[in-house]
Parts: C-alpha cells; sequence; structure tokens
C-alpha cells in the first residue's frame, strides 16, 4: 500500500493519441479466443485473515502474503524441509510452512482462486545467513517499512530464489494448477516503500524485478503451465510518488511500457498486472469525485473513477502477448470509513460503485478488498469489513459486509440499490 502523498503530473507521455486510435481498433480483441481467460465466474475476493469467514462470505479469489525471510531456513536441519534444484539441497521453515498450509489449503478445497503475494520483510538481526543470501544489496534500513528487495545480484542469490518459488510451486500450484498464482513483490512504482533497494531509478527497478519474475515464472511453470505470475503496481499512473525524490519512486504507466520492453527484449513469456487503484488519497472514500482520476491515459492516477483507461491500455499493441491483452487482477484495494455519521454508508457505496464498474471491463479478473479487518497501526485507516478492538481482534461487522457478500450473488442489485444516490447514480451502468 502506498503512502498517502499528492501526485503531480508528468508531461504526456508519447503513447498518448496515437494509442487511443490503436485501443479502439484492438478493442475486438475478445475473451472468447482468449487461452488465458480467467477460471472464476466471479470476481470478488479478499485479503484474508479469518479463514472462515471469508469462505463464509463466498469469496472466489483470496490473497495471501508469503514472507520470504520467514520461509528460507539455510541451516536448521531439524525444522526443515527441502527441494533440490540443478544439484543443489534448498531449506525451507517447516512451522513457517505449515502456519501457509492453515491459511492457503482451505481455499483450494473449496476451488477458491489463491494469489500468493510473495514478499520479503528485512531479515532480522539473528537471520544473518538469511539476509546475506536474500536481501538486496542496495536495501537502506531507512525505508519506512523495511520490505527489501530480492536478491539477483549473483548467481547463489537466484539460486535460493528460484528454489523457494519453487518450494511453494510444488507445495500448493501442485494442489490446483488452474487457481494457484503469483504476485511477485509489493507496488514496484512505489518501491522506497515497499519493494526498497535504496534510492534506484526507474530502469534499476525494473531490470532487477524483472530476473525475480522470470525466475518466479520458470518455476510456477514447471509445476503448471497455467500458474500465473502478476507484477505488482499502485495507483500512480503518470503522477511521480514523491515529486521532489525521482529515485524513490515513479508512474505505473512508464514502468508498465519499460518492462513489457525488457521482457520482449530477453524472451516474452506470459506474465500479468495486479494493480492497486486506490483512492486518489487514501483518507477520501469518494473516489468518483476524483480530480486526478480522468479519462484520459496520461492521467495521473488509475482508480475506480477511471479504470476504463487501464482496462483499454493493457490491449495496447506494447502490451499484448502473443496477440492476446495480457490480464488483470485488482488484488488490493478499499474504502475508508470516514468518521461522519454517514462514514459506513460512503465506505460501502464506494465498494458498491467500484465493484459494479469492475464487473463490466472484459480484462478484469479479480476485485480483492483491502482489509478484512480494520487495523490500528494503518496510519488512521478504516477499510475493514469488520472493526476492531484496541488489540486489533474484529469486533463488529460494518456495513460494508453485506454489501460485500451480495456481491457476485444474484442479489446483489437489492444490497447495492441504497448506493445509487449516495453515489449520484440513478441506475447501475450495464455496459
Amino acid at each position: 500500500m502506498e503512502r498517502i502523498v499528492p501526485g503531480r503530473v508528468v508531461s504526456a507521455l508519447p503513447l498518448a493519441l496515437a494509442a487511443l486510435a490503436a485501443l479502439a481498433a484492438l478493442a475486438a480483441l475478445h475473451a472468447a479466443d482468449d487461452p488465458f481467460a480467467p477460471a472464476q465466474e466471479s470476481k470478488k475476493g479478499l485479503q484474508v485473515e479469518l479463514v472462515e469467514d471469508a469462505l463464509e462470505l463466498g469469496i472466489h479469489h483470496a490473497a495471501i502474503n508469503v514472507n520470504l525471510s520467514q520461509l528460507v531456513t539455510p541451516a536448521d536441519p531439524a525444522h526443515t524441509e527441502s527441494v533440490t534444484l540443478n544439484g543443489t539441497v534448498y531449506g525451507f521453515n517447516r512451522p513457517y510452512a505449515e502456519y501457509l498450509d492453515a491459511h492457503i489449503k482451505p481455499f483450494i478445497e473449496r476451488g477458491v482462486s489463491v494469489y500468493l503475494i510473495v514478499i520479503q520483510y528485512a531479515p532480522l538481526k539473528e537471520q544473518g545467513e538469511v539476509a546475506r543470501l536474500l536481501q538486496h544489496p542496495d536495501y537502506c534500513a531507512a525505508c519506512p517499512n523495511l520490505v527489501c528487495a530480492f536478491n539477483v545480484s549473483n548467481e547463489a542469490a537466484r539460486g535460493w530464489l528460484e528454489a523457494a518459488f519453487t518450494f511453494i510451486a510444488k507445495r500448493y500450484v501442485s494442489l490446483a494448477p488452474q487457481k494457484v498464482h503469483f504476485i511477485v513483490g509489493n507496488e514496484m512504482n512505489s518501491h522506497w516503500f515497499w519493494y526498497n533497494m535504496g534510492p534506484a531509478t526507474m530502469e534499476k527497478v525494473a531490470g532487477d524485478y524483472e530476473v525475480a519474475v522470470r525466475l518466479c515464472q520458470r518455476a510456477a511453470a514447471k509445476v503448471s503451465p497455467d500458474s500465473r505470475v502478476f507484477v505488482s503496481l499502485d495507483q500512480h499512473w503518470t503522477a511521480e510518488v514523491l515529486p521532489a525524490e525521482p529515485l524513490k519512486g515513479f508512474g505505473s504507466y512508464p514502468f508498465l511500457l519499460y518492462f513489457a520492453k525488457l521482457t520482449r527484449a530477453h524472451g516474452d513469456y506470459p506474465w500479468y498486472l495486479s494493480l492497486h487503484p486506490y483512492t486518489e488519497r487514501l483518507d477520501e472514500v469518494k473516489f468518483w469525485e476524483g480530480r486526478l482520476s480522468v479519462q484520459s491515459i496520461a492521467a495521473p492516477k488509475i482508480t475506480f473513477n477511471n479504470i476504463e483507461v487501464l482496462n483499454e491500455f493493457m490491449k495496447s499493441p506494447e502490451m499484448l502477448y502473443k496477440g492476446v491483452p495480457r490480464r488483470i487482477i485488482f488484488s488490493e484495494q478499499g474504502f475508508h470509513t470516514p468518521d461522519t455519521p454517514d462514514g459506513e454508508q460512503l465506505q460501502a457505496a464506494a465498494f458498491a460503485y467500484a465493484y459494479r464498474k469492475t464487473e463490466l471491463l472484459d480484462l478484469i479478473d479479480a476485485f480483492i478488498l483491502h482489509r478484512h479487518v480494520d487495523n490500528n497501526h494503518e496510519g488512521g485507516l478504516r477499510l475493514g469489513l469488520w472493526t476492531c478492538d484496541e488489540r486489533g481482534k474484529p469486533k463488529r461487522k460494518k456495513m460494508i459486509y453485506d454489501v460485500f457478500k451480495a456481491a457476485g450473488t444474484p442479489q446483489w442489485r437489492a444490497a447495492f440499490d441504497f448506493a445509487l444516490p449516495v453515489v449520484g447514480l440513478k441506475e447501475w451502468p450495464t455496459k
């Protein structure tokens, strides 16, 4: 997730007007001929905290974090499971793997698509060997969230990273080859905050990241060619993340163009897009009043106000793989509950409107809500389906809970209609 930082518009990028004509011409690409079409009939998903509650809500997509710093165990034979890759044995933490099992396998057993968000918190001081193997050599400990980039700087580090992806794929993808997928890292364009390799240019971040994505795709494909690998970006589109500090972030739009160019140059492969279309400021809820999320390829932000721009952009020639658009998921986005008498109604209405818009777009396969439960350590934001107590435990279901439960079911209209006057509509869009 990004910090609340105002965006700045960069100069219109070269694709602008020509792209719009190309997009219209390519709109005829249809899902019926798409070999990468979704495996689920509903787009409803959740970043899960309460497993049984998530199943009760009827989700079809679940996102779950996997922290490599906890998973990798170079030398602890009493608590280790292993995989052998290219003749080398790599060890992994059995207790942490069993913890993941408890959060992942119930969804696999119920036919839910699972997206494993593979991230890496900076290893603890006592994990010196893990840090040496996994932590990007340019990681800066002064970064705000202690999330470091993957180390791809040498053969041994790349071996461990591919072995970790292989271990995860063998353990989970093998159980549901079409429904277990990877999201590699978190919000590359806001790398200082969520994929730290110190101050770095977009080209440096993309170059190192592309190696990690390629290793993940290779590991997943060995288990199942239907397991997808996603790149992760946030809602900054042409806006700079920190205008005064360009080496700490950049727009998702130029990154996507450059990343696609890199993968073509190195030998293209199937990667997909995981975007986080939060509101323009995280403490705002009325995305439909956005000023920066305009209907233009040069928009500063991509939010639910203008997600149609993203859907059409992914049909442009630069984004195609084997002549077909790469699929999209929204893997992390939510709506703040303002501290006002109508705060819960506004949150629920924002979700209803955003979900309805998402349902109508042909390339978007999943809407995965963040959060399940409010968090006391999220900068004052209250994004959950549940409130929480002072210990962070679920306390009370909010209005959004029942609206979310009805999403993607025949009861959606009865649950959503309260939101029409709130968001300024007379009826729900149908196209």
